[in-house]
């Protein structure tokens, strides 16, 4: 017995001088690694280095670190953290086959300051290193709490993007000889992203910004979206010599189910869902048409889904209880004049360029017209139509016409009354031409043309039109006036709305005006 309490005592007394002196001399390899591994680009320092091969732990505490342009000499990217925890680390298999095997990893607030410089192609920011990776790297978890991201533009020093309160959670991450070989070089189980107040520089003018944002394996979601420019109407105006929106888009909440993306095999992104919902959308737009033309070819919305560098399919995209206004400003001395659109709500099927003919995309819309008429309009399209063709039907329902001087007294100088009692109208239309047919019923019918001051009545000019414009609908007995006209001519340099209502302002002046000469 004394010679087994002997010997116990023995390994004992060698086992613990054994597990230290092992321990240091992990220790000193892994700062070994970090200290002269790393790429001549990469800098690295830290405060604290804890190891501990009992619990399979090893934690770097107060980091800082850098990324230096390998052709410029100037810092690209810096690092802030708090610590950097790495939990059940497998350190036999590093040690006997160099496999990097770790069951959680967490980042505790590291803050990204990232330095974007146009001059720098793309592909030189992409390395090859990683294509000769010899190890295999599997961790069941990693986690990132607190996180803050900055993009600034190198150039200016300008704000291009900034996240904070970043959160994830990657789960069963696996880097082996065959993930490297794709375009994503990495396999991921499930994820977990969120993040509170992300802003976006979009371009020179509109900016993007989210109050709060998930992304999970079963649903993408962001709250309180805004996209806006950034300079009023009038400084907008003083900076451009062509016309352009100004927008103001707020929005509830935008999310899409069951999200699926990633690469195939010709290397395109792909991204689809079987639902996307838009909630509670309100969009502003304004257009000061005293600018000169913007003639930049505008294409269908077939021709740009067809054309996008990526692939997309959703099965539906739900909008619920949104508004719509358009501004256009025609005169100096006014404001301009505003359309109006309210709780919309629409089902837009088939969105993408993945299907196949005959399958079309579809728009159904429920809305109502200055707030009080009832509107629904149905859409539809081929992305695979080559000649774009596409059909355009709606049906308006009552509407004192009155509302309509909202825009037609400040951006026409006329002024409009009457009950324009149900307006259906089908527009079949191509990249060149469209035609329609309308059928319209409305009673008391009387158009007055203003002065120039947009207040009194030109006399003159309201007889002329009061002889040329049927005050009613009634013809041949029916309460119904229709009309067809064909061959109307898509103005390239404008938008696809001004093309419906090019065509729909045809056959209203055959119904209501030509007639009569």
């Amino acid at each position: 017995m004394k010679i087994v309490l002997i010997s116990l005592g023995i390994l004992i007394l060698l086992t613990i001088p054994g597990y230290f002196i092992l321990q240091n001399y992990v220790a000193e390899r892994i700062e070994g690694v970090l200290k002269t591994s790393l790429p001549e680009t990469v800098q690295l320092e830290y405060q604290n280095f804890d190891l501990s091969l009992w619990n399979g732990t090893l934690q770097l505490g107060e980091i800082v670190g850098s990324y230096t342009g390998k052709h410029t000499g100037e810092v690209r990217a810096k690092l802030e953290m708090k610590s950097l925890i790495l939990d059940g680390i497998g350190f036999m298999k590093y040690l006997t086959k160099n496999d990097v095997l770790v069951q959680n990893i967490h980042l505790d607030k590291p803050r990204i300051t990232y330095f974007h410089d146009t001059k720098i192609l793309n592909d030189s920011l992409k390395s090859n290193g990683i294509n000769n990776l010899k190890q295999l790297v599997s961790l069941e978890k990693i986690k990132v709490t607190d996180g803050f991201i900055n993009v600034l533009n190198r150039e200016n020093d300008s704000l291009l993007l900034q996240v904070d309160k970043f959160q994830m959670n990657f789960n069963e991450v696996v880097m082996d000889d065959a993930s490297i070989k794709e375009k994503i070089p990495v396999k991921i189980g499930s994820y977990g992203l969120s993040f509170k107040d992300l802003y976006f520089r979009l371009n020179d003018f509109e900016n993007i910004e989210v109050e709060k944002g998930a992304f999970e394996s079963d649903e993408i979601r962001f709250e309180n979206l805004a996209l806006y420019t950034k300079y009023d109407r009038e400084t907008m105006n003083k900076m451009i010599s062509k016309e352009r929106d100004h927008y103001n888009l707020v929005c509830d909440s935008i999310s899409v189910d069951a999200p699926r993306f990633g690469f195939n095999k010709d290397e395109v992104f792909y991204f689809a869902s079987p639902q996307a919902r838009i909630m509670d959308a309100d969009l502003k737009v304004y257009r000061n048409k005293l600018l000169a033309d913007n003639l930049k070819i505008k294409k269908l919305y077939s021709e740009v889904i067809r054309n996008f560098k990526f692939q997309l399919n959703l099965e539906e995209v739900l909008v619920k209880n949104a508004n719509i206004s358009y501004t256009e400003k025609v005169k100096v001395e006014n404001k301009g004049g505003t359309v109006s659109y309210s709780e919309i709500y629409a089902t837009i099927k088939k969105l993408g360029n993945t299907y196949i003919s005959p399958e079309k995309t579809s728009v159904d819309v429920d809305a109502k017209f200055f707030g009080k008429t009832p509107l629904k309009v149905t859409w539809t399209f081929d992305v695979n139509n080559l000649s774009n063709a596409f059909q355009f039907q709606a049906d308006i329902g009552h509407l004192n016409a009155s509302q309509l001087n909202h825009f037609t007294q400040p951006n026409m100088n006329i002024k409009v009354n009457g009950e324009l009692k149900n307006t259906q109208f089908t527009i079949n239309g191509n990249n060149d031409y469209s035609h329609i047919d309308l059928r319209i019923k409305y009673d008391d019918f009387d158009v007055v043309a203003l002065r120039k001051d947009g207040k009194e009545k030109n006399k003159f000019l309201s007889g002329v039109l009061h002889v040329f414009v049927k005050n009613d609908s009634k013809h041949d007995g029916k309460a119904y006036r229709t009309a067809s006209k064909g061959q109307v001519q898509r103005d390239k340099t404008k938008s696809v709305f001004n093309f419906i209502w090019k065509t729909i302002e045809s056959a209203l002046m055959k119904v209501m005006v030509l007639d009569r000469l």
